[in-house]
């Protein structure tokens, strides 16, 4: 009966830590993605499609980025902006936390990926 109770406890714990860690580094399942793409029919198709497949691709929202890209279990994201007339243009910047080195960039305007750059 104890070792019953412990694995149980085990198994509650471990299933309370996955969900945690997919909250703090943006960790999307399939069926996250797949939610959003049934809930955002108005987004272009090419869009979705990458959002269903995990894909980065131009065109998508800050939204759409962290549901196929997040941050990574050792990954950090360093986020700028400039503003250049009425537009808002932002940078983010994963860098792995262990070698201090920049993985790729991802590169918006007003909100709308436009390009990214991997190193």
């Amino acid at each position: 009966m104890k070792k019953l109770v412990l694995l149980l406890i085990v198994a509650i714990f471990t299933v309370s830590c996955a969900a945690m860690l997919d909250r703090m580094v943006g960790i999307s399942s399939e069926s996250k993605r797949a939610e959003y793409t049934k809930s955002h029919s108005e987004r272009p198709k090419n869009v979705l499609d990458c959002v269903t497949k995990g894909s980065l691709c131009v065109g998508m929202t800050k939204e759409e980025v962290m549901l196929v890209r997040g941050g990574g279990a050792f990954t950090h994201i360093k986020y700028s902006h400039t503003v250049v007339g009425n537009v808002r243009c932002d940078t983010w910047t994963y860098v792995d936390d262990n070698t201090g080195e920049i993985e790729f960039i991802i590169y918006f305007e007003s909100g709308i990926v436009i390009g990214w750059s991997t190193i």
